[in-house]
């Protein structure tokens, strides 16, 4: 959570549009809900920013540590209404029993031909609201969107419904406050998120969950110059297919004094945080802000985790909606044919991990592929690998040895450390290249070709675990390389460990495969080596 909110990048593009409408408007929701469970494993697993955040806010919200399901229910949450975000901007309300409080307040502000601030927040689903006003109401709504940093969801939003895409008001230019301004003469209810600070934009210090967090000021004074009612709404969602809606008035005119602007505007701007607050303890998974809110590390404090604790699966399979809906494609393959596409990736990890020999004649580089430290030290799979590589330098003592891997959450790099190890082992030290900088697999790869086509190398070996091999060689293809393979192990040992392992990395290998094909199809620009 080391960056603004703007700052973090939309993980979506086309074919992630396609599909996601795709699977809910002819798979059904339900299809579309059992898929949710791999996608919340997904982001649990890769997006250490989200993670970070919605450990931060959960500790606040339960009054304790959060564990892992608390996560899991939080980021499901998410993906619930983002799924159930397609029936919504379509129309399709029958799939859902909605409970409306308040919901007088806003049909007499429609009736009364005035329009008004909708004021709402990223906790639940504006879209709930939306649907429900639009759709089943007829209600005028018109929206406040940050075009610039969610061109993705427009995408989407016009794809899914043009009405409502001609309605949205983008945020930021000087004609903003202009079209509000037109739009509440219309009667229209303008709809605004106001838990959200851009940068350079004006706020307010205000109470929030017991700290002092920057809320901005738009909506209110946007509320004081139209001169229109302001009312509160939350969409939350309660599970399965039931959500509540919540319409509360805040002020039915916002009026400042000119001698007092400044505090009166923090002092609405507080009442809204008190309520925002209250609908939160009440819903606490459906806070979707998930990044550092409330800044809660000293700076020097965030850049040492930075650099100490990089998040190892956040950066291994961080590669956006393209390998999100590969991987889910991969799965829905794999569930169609129960299991029976599986079974060529699966022949290939156990025949590469059975039938690699151990003994390398050729190779003037040897690259052996880091692995997670546990305690800060070499574990024993890494171990195996490193000695793999001293009994190919005492065979040729011509070749050099290149070890990769950065700081996967402990204080040492796997690559100073398995240095420590070969040098502790009678290694000469010019015998020995160390790579930092890598996370995981194709980081190991890539890094490797960069740093070995300055000395134009003419062969490579790859050394990793048995297990390891066929995803590694996959991946090394991908980038352009050809390296001979050599396993750390005499030979393959299946026990329960090792069994689940040839599961995963066959899972992974369906997955890269799944991948490859598609980004072919599609024309892709990208490598498909991108699959970590």
């Amino acid at each position: 959570m080391n960056r603004p909110w703007t700052q973090l990048p939309e993980r979506s593009n086309t074919l992630a549009l396609w599909l996601i409408r795709w699977i809910a408007l002819r798979l059904g929701r339900l299809a579309g809900r059992a898929l949710l469970y791999p996608i919340t494993l997904y982001f649990l697993l890769t997006t250490g920013e989200a993670r970070r955040g919605s450990q931060q806010f959960l500790r606040r919200a339960l009054a304790r540590e959060p564990n892992w399901r608390d996560q899991f229910r939080h980021m499901h949450c998410f993906a619930a209404t983002i799924l159930d975000r397609v029936y919504f901007l379509t129309g399709r309300l029958e799939h859902f029993a909605m409970t409306i409080h308040g919901s007088q307040s806003i049909l007499d502000q429609a009736e009364s031909g005035r329009g008004c601030i909708l004021l709402g927040s990223h906790l639940g689903s504006f879209e709930a609201l939306r649907g429900l006003g639009v759709h089943q109401r007829q209600l005028p709504i018109r929206m406040l969107m940050n075009t610039a940093h969610n061109p993705m969801m427009s995408q989407l939003l016009d794809v899914l419904n043009p009405e409502l895409a001609q309605g949205i008001i983008p945020v930021g230019g000087p004609e903003t406050l202009l079209k509000v301004s037109e739009s509440v003469e219309q009667g229209c209810l303008v709809g605004v998120l106001g838990d959200r600070v851009a940068p350079g934009e004006k706020a307010v210090a205000c109470r929030f969950f017991g700290q002092q967090v920057d809320f901005p000021t738009a909506p209110i004074i946007m509320a004081a110059l139209t001169g229109c009612p302001v009312i509160l709404c939350f969409g939350l969602y309660r599970g399965g297919h039931c959500y509540e809606v919540h319409f509360e008035r805040l002020a039915e005119r916002v009026v400042l004094d000119r001698r007092c602007r400044q505090e009166q505007v923090a002092v609405w701007v507080q009442r809204y945080v008190d309520r925002l607050e209250h609908y939160t303890r009440a819903a606490p998974y459906n806070w979707f802000n998930f990044y550092d809110y409330w800044q809660d590390a000293p700076l020097v404090d965030r850049a040492r985790v930075k650099v100490r604790r990089p998040q190892r699966f956040a950066r291994q399979l961080e590669m956006g909606w393209q390998g999100l809906w590969t991987l889910l494609l991969s799965n829905m393959l794999l569930l169609v044919t129960l299991g029976l596409s599986g079974l060529w990736p699966l022949r290939r990890v156990w025949r590469t991990a059975r039938d690699t020999p151990c003994q390398v004649v050729a190779g003037d580089w040897v690259i052996v592929l880091g692995m997670r430290l546990q305690h800060n030290q070499v574990s024993r799979d890494y171990a195996c690998r490193l000695e793999r590589a001293v009994v190919l330098y005492r065979a040729d003592p011509q070749r050099r040895i290149l070890l990769v891997g950065g700081q996967t959450g402990c204080r040492d790099s796997e690559a100073a450390r398995g240095r420590e190890y070969l040098l502790a082992r009678g290694l000469p030290a010019e015998a020995l290249v160390v790579e930092e900088q890598s996370l995981h697999t194709l980081d190991n790869l890539r890094h490797a070709r960069q740093l070995l086509e300055k000395y134009q190398t003419p062969s490579l070996v790859l050394v990793t675990s048995r297990y390891h091999l066929a995803r590694s060689e996959a991946l090394a293809q991908g980038l352009g390389l050809c390296p001979v393979l050599c396993a750390a192990e005499e030979r393959l040992r299946l026990d329960l460990l090792t069994v689940w392992r040839l599961v995963v990395e066959t899972a992974y290998l369906h997955w890269y495969e799944v991948y490859q094909r598609w980004a072919h199809w599609i024309g892709h620009r990208h490598s498909p080596a991108e699959i970590r």
